[in-house]
């Protein structure tokens, strides 16, 4: 079975690999076929997003407390990198467009 679109956005809130997302996903699609016994109804899904939501969320608790922090501040340290080279890449696209004109 694939895996849904939203997962590796997903993993990333829990800050988690994607693999792993994957993997607690087919446990929870697993688990979802044993406790509803029926595949593909609106039950079924529910309780395999409900299983891998509980089952990201003990993951996530289970990794070392100052991972988050580190995560944090790499993102707000390539804040500025990443403004600039959108800022970059806009300017870019008006130029060629002007010239273009």
């Amino acid at each position: 079975m694939k895996a849904p679109k939203l997962l590796p956005w997903f993993a990333k809130q829990y800050g988690l690999p994607e693999e792993r997302a994957q993997a607690l996903w087919a446990e929870a699609v697993r688990r979802a076929t044993l406790a509803t016994g029926w595949i593909g109804s609106s039950l079924y899904w529910q309780t395999a997003w409900n299983e891998f939501h509980r089952l990201a969320e003990a993951e996530s608790q289970r990794l070392h407390p100052i991972t988050s922090w580190l995560r944090l501040q790499h993102r707000l340290m390539t804040m500025p990198l990443r403004a600039a080279s959108d800022l970059l890449r806009a300017s870019e696209k008006i130029l060629e467009r002007s010239r273009a004109a």
